[in-house]
This record gives C-alpha cells, sequence and structure tokens, in this order.
C-alpha cells in the first residue's frame, strides 16, 4: 500500500517499511487459524490494564434481556479510562435491577472489566452501514443519563 491519498499524516501512522498496520488485535489457533478479537483504538486501558470491548459485549449479548450492548472508554483522572456501556434490552423481556445486572455480570468477568459506568439506551445508534461506532456512542451518551 503506497497510503492514503492526500493524508501523509495518517499513512506514517499505518505503513512501516512497506507494510500496512491495521490495528486488528487476533491470536492463531493451533490449528493455524487467525481469530481478530478487536483493535488497538477500541482498547480501553485501566490502571495499566489492556480491556477489548468486544470481550464485554460478547458476555453481555448472552444476557437474556439484553439485545445489543456497546462498550467503551471513559477517561478517569485515577485509572487513566473507566469501561462504560451502553445497553438496549429486549423489549419482550423483564429488565433486570442495577443490582441484578451487576452481579449477573461480575459472575462471567473479571473485576477490572466490569463496566463501571452504564446506558440504557430504547436504539444503539448505528452508522449507515449498519455498523456500532463506539466513539460515537461515548459521544452520544455523554450526556444522558446512568442507567447504573
Amino acid at each position: 500500500m503506497k497510503g492514503y491519498f492526500n493524508r501523509e499524516d495518517l499513512t506514517t501512522e499505518v505503513v512501516h517499511e512497506g507494510w500496512f498496520y491495521t490495528g486488528d488485535i487476533g491470536y492463531l489457533t493451533e490449528e493455524g487459524w487467525l481469530v481478530l478479537v478487536g483493535r488497538v483504538r477500541n482498547e480501553i486501558n485501566c490502571g495499566g490494564m489492556k480491556i477489548i470491548p468486544e470481550d464485554i459485549d460478547f458476555v453481555l449479548e448472552r444476557n437474556k434481556a439484553i439485545a445489543e450492548s456497546c462498550t467503551f472508554a471513559v477517561a478517569d483522572e485515577i485509572a487513566g479510562q473507566v469501561v462504560a456501556v451502553a445497553v438496549v434490552f429486549k423489549k419482550d423481556t423483564e429488565k433486570p435491577s442495577a443490582p441484578e445486572l451487576k452481579q449477573w455480570i461480575g459472575r462471567h468477568l473479571s473485576d477490572y472489566k466490569v463496566p463501571k459506568i452504564w446506558y440504557e439506551l430504547e436504539e444503539m445508534p448505528k452508522t449507515k452501514n449498519g455498523k456500532i461506532n463506539r466513539f460515537e456512542i461515548a459521544s452520544f451518551c455523554k450526556d444522558k443519563p446512568k442507567f447504573i
């Protein structure tokens, strides 16, 4: 790849010695399969602990009451960043209380990965392609009331 058109600043960030660095985080299985688990720019750094937001979304969306979730970072003076999440609850399921939800997720995640800030949304804002944009949702949520 030669680089981004008329954007040398972006090109120098991702092209090194002719290689394009995507920022994807992944691993190889014993069988040689590449498994992508997230992106470096999405990574949350909470007190030096690296957290992949997609891991938290994967767990949350296994909850019978949650239709969609989007995990993102919120700046914190002490930890650098803390984990925040926006969730959309299923319409046909009883919504859990905040303590029930925190207890449930605490059984499935390490303490440092459990979201500290929760937002309830009626609908998850998406791009024109139908994808969730973590940075847009983080900006969208900052003016919304917190669920937990």
